[in-house]
């Protein structure tokens, strides 16, 4: 496969503008005519961001236990359990072994340890994979938060890092409103 072929098909499979901006100035300047004539960076080479491995921790606030009555350690792992992964709409809690599929993603396997309260989801056949979300309810004066964990190797770790916050804490504000609307 040509090299401009190569460039195009990349262009296809990600979302373009997902890439940072030199990349994507970066990635016009490669389609199109004389692109064979583009000099690799000896360095980084054409996509040093697109591959590689990422890890973060996030902890987002759930409740408030002098606030209100719900909020308590059996119902943030309940809430967890029905809000594991992005895009879950909580209509039953995960168990070991079941799986969901993340539009437009791909499937993630749970894990559930109930010794420990953690809520994995693994990645299967999936665009981020191989990578693992561990996560956790934690307690500290009487507030509940949700650790989340991330690690793997593969497309757009950057990016992976950069969306963190927003997704998981936007992910635990739905699993608040469903704790506010089942109590309140």
């Amino acid at each position: 496969m040509s090299q401009v072929a190569e460039i195009d098909r990349i262009k296809n499979m990600l979302e373009f503008h997902a890439l940072p901006e030199y990349r994507r100035i970066q990635l016009a300047q490669m389609s199109g005519a004389g692109a064979g004539n583009i000099e690799e960076d000896d360095d980084e080479g054409w996509f040093p961001d697109l591959f590689g491995s990422h890890d973060y921790t996030r902890t987002h606030e759930l409740c408030d236990s002098a606030e209100d009555d719900w909020c308590d350690f059996d119902n943030a792992e309940r809430v967890l359990k029905l809000y594991a992964a992005p895009l879950r709409y909580g209509r039953h809690e995960v168990e070991e072994g079941d799986s969901t599929f993340i539009f437009p993603l791909g499937w993630v396997n749970h894990e559930v340890d109930e010794d420990t309260g953690t809520v994995s989801n693994v990645t299967g056949w999936h665009l981020l994979a191989p990578g693992r979300i561990d996560r956790r309810v934690l307690e500290k004066d009487g507030k509940f938060y949700i650790e989340t964990h991330g690690t793997g190797e593969g497309l757009l770790p950057d990016l992976n890092e950069d969306l963190a916050d927003w997704l998981w804490g936007s992910n635990v504000d739905r699993m608040r409103d469903r704790l506010e609307d089942d109590y309140d």
